[in-house]
């Protein structure tokens, strides 16, 4: 299933993710988690209620919906 997308993100990016966003957008572990495992599963969208994880998970080029 390649949708063109770079491969996942991997644990480093996980961290990474973490330290570039959680200071200026306030998210949390868990929000990093979610973010980070659609990344890996190379998805576009993201489905969430938690306007926290919609600004991470907009500010990681993913449509949010």
């Amino acid at each position: 299933m390649d949708r063109g997308r770079s491969p996942g993100i991997g644990v480093c990016g996980l961290c990474d993710l973490g330290r570039r966003y959680a200071a200026r957008l306030g998210n949390r572990t868990l929000d990093t988690l979610h973010v980070a495992s659609a990344l890996e599963l190379k998805e576009r969208s993201f489905w969430t209620f938690d306007e926290r994880q919609a600004k991470l998970a907009r500010a990681a080029g993913l449509k949010t919906e």
